[in-house]
């Protein structure tokens, strides 16, 4: 898969990439079959997300998606993560047809992960 300019930096520039030691919140979903795991992890305290953390095997469109929402959740009440949507992943990064997938599987993480 070919990624834009824009993307691939935004890939080597990874900050929430790695593991909490004691998260409020956690969530591993995919499978190896489906080539795509994520295992997120958040502190949340008083509603509000603190840290985030993720460790992803897949493809670079599903690395970057998990960095953007992090980047966007931290800081934010819990209410807002149901509020997020793939489009805005889609757009960000101009991900093609086929990479939408990994911005759902994104979303999708931070949603459960939240209600655990």
């Amino acid at each position: 898969m070919f990624y834009n300019d824009f993307t691939l930096n935004y890939f080597k520039d990874l900050k929430y990439s790695g593991s909490l030691v004691s998260p409020t919140h956690k969530a591993m979903i995919g499978s190896v079959k489906q080539e795509a795991i994520i295992k997120l992890q958040f502190v949340v305290k008083n509603d509000v997300v603190q840290e985030i953390k993720y460790k992803v095997f897949g493809n670079v469109a599903l690395i970057v998606s998990m960095e953007y929402l992090a980047n966007k959740l931290i800081g934010k009440k819990v209410e807002d993560i149901n509020q997020i949507n793939y489009n805005q992943i889609v757009d960000f990064f101009q991900l093609t047809p086929i990479q939408v997938n990994s911005a759902m599987m994104a979303v999708d993480a931070f949603k459960i992960c939240i209600k655990s």
